[in-house]
């Protein structure tokens, strides 16, 4: 009898052992995630915040928020990857914090699945600052194709150390001066950082420098990007014998095209018209409530000080959500009724 007893017990350790391999894994939950492309930098260096997805998930929309200090950053830009298709996302650049909204291409009739990193954001480390500095992301109102709250809400808080060499007589410019536009503020040698705005039309910039007797004077680029783009341009002082570098940095704003313009009309190009107008929403959706800057606010604080530009109730779509879904339904609807018919009468 303990033999047989012995038996049984083996027989159920291997049968066992044999069916709990087979049991799937319970699968991820998709999350954001924020993630700097370094923890210290210096004068004119670019930062980059990398924003990811991860496992793959069928997000339709969401808003996205940084807040950083204005006096030690400036924004640079944003750039989508691939999967952030033309035309589905907006970002008010001149927001505090900065904020961008996302919303699928509603014509595919369903949300492409979003993974890795989906995006972007650009920093340019300003003079004069040292110390820390902290950059404040936060994701949320993300809804799924049917409007469905997914809960994949995410807040993060990114520090960066400032590394600024100061400026002295043998690596200080004693002249900056662009072949258009107008640096803000006036140049001066302490200054280190400036904003440079052009028209649409001028597709370059040259600047005219003047340095210390030996010192060696670089520029990154005259080039510009695309119009209604921000190009960082760095201007590289090196002294004589090598050892000193100081970088003073020009932020140039391109001004966009007019509505009838040859860029504009390459820019809606293959974009959805309905989304574009959806979308435009978020270009006045979110009002400077607090400054990060000056210390009157923490970088976290503001994001929770701003309105949203979106907005998901338990389980219910937002109204211009709501509207483009329910186009993208009838216009589906119709070339499917449309087919049947003349399918019919053959």
């Amino acid at each position: 009898m303990q033999r047989f007893h012995f038996w049984k017990k083996l027989i159920l350790i291997g049968l066992a052992a044999a069916i709990l391999p087979t049991c799937p894994a319970a699968a991820a939950e998709p999350s954001f995630s924020f993630k700097m492309d370094r923890q210290s930098a210096s004068a004119g260096d670019i930062v980059s915040l990398h924003v990811a997805v991860s496992p793959a998930a069928e997000v339709a929309g969401f808003r996205l928020r940084v807040a950083f200090d204005s006096s030690v950053l400036q924004f640079a830009g944003v750039s989508p990857e691939a999967r952030i298709e033309p035309g589905t996302m907006q970002t008010n650049e001149e927001a505090d914090p900065v904020c961008s909204v996302y919303v699928c291409n509603v014509d595919r009739g369903f949300a492409p699945a979003l993974s890795g990193t989906i995006l972007t954001y650009r920093f340019l480390v300003r003079g004069g600052a040292k110390g820390a500095t902290e950059l404040c992301a936060c994701v949320d109102e993300t809804c799924d194709f049917s409007g469905k709250d997914m809960r994949l809400d995410a807040f993060q808080t990114n520090a960066l150390n400032l590394v600024l060499p100061a400026a002295d007589a043998g690596t200080s410019l004693k002249a900056l001066e662009p072949s258009e536009g107008v640096l803000q503020p006036s140049f001066s040698p302490e200054i280190l950082a400036y904003r440079l705005d052009v028209g649409a039309a001028v597709d370059s910039v040259f600047f005219r420098t003047e340095a210390a007797d030996g010192a060696r004077v670089s520029v990154s680029r005259k080039t510009l990007l695309a119009p209604g783009s921000r190009t960082p341009v760095t201007v590289t002082v090196t002294s004589a014998d090598g050892k000193t570098k100081v970088v003073y940095t020009v932020m140039v704003v391109r001004a966009q095209k007019n509505a009838g313009g040859s860029a504009s009309a390459a820019q809606s190009s293959g974009k959805n018209k309905k989304a574009e107008q959806a979308l435009a929403a978020a270009r006045n959706g979110t009002g400077s409530t607090g400054t990060v800057g000056g210390g009157t606010a923490s970088a976290a604080a503001v994001l929770q000080q701003n309105p949203a530009p979106l907005t998901v109730v338990q389980d219910r779509m937002p109204v211009f959500l709501t509207g483009m879904l329910a186009a993208g339904f009838c216009i589906v609807t119709g070339i499917l009724l449309s087919v049947w018919f003349r399918q019919k009468k053959k």
